[in-house]
């Protein structure tokens, strides 16, 4: 009998030990593919615009007003990101007859009429690339 006891014991315990003992994931990995083929240069003026659907611009005073994407992820409770990796792919070089247009600065919501003088920053008098790094 108490054999049939140890026996039954070690059945129902048996599933139970098997779940805590399950190992974690390791290496999930979520690939998503963006891609921006569908802008279009606008001129007007002195100056340039790149229209992107979906996107925001910069609008740091007296810099370029460039388009960028942002996403929100959601996970599960729990879930420790380990890395998060970007690798651009089929970047195209594209030479523009004008320069992009400086963002304004920023105007009082108070409903008074005011006159907005764009200038450009001093990035526009640098040789070098803005923003340097991606």
């Amino acid at each position: 009998m108490k054999l049939q006891v140890v026996c039954v014991m070690l059945l129902l315990v048996s599933p139970v030990v098997g779940i805590l003992n399950v190992p974690e994931e390791s290496g999930r990995a979520a690939v998503e593919n963006l891609s921006y083929d569908n802008f279009s240069v606008e001129e007007d003026g002195a100056y340039a615009t790149i229209a992107l659907e979906g996107c925001t611009y910069m609008h740091r005073e007296g810099f370029p007003m460039l388009p960028y994407y942002t996403k929100t992820y959601t996970f599960p409770a729990g879930t420790k990101i380990q890395d998060v990796t970007v690798i651009p792919q089929g970047v195209t070089h594209l030479t523009l007859s004008r320069k992009i247009a400086p963002a304004p600065p920023a105007v009082p919501l108070n409903m008074q009429p005011v006159s907005v003088e764009v200038k450009e920053g001093p990035v526009y008098h640098q040789n070098e690339f803005y923003p340097q790094e991606w």
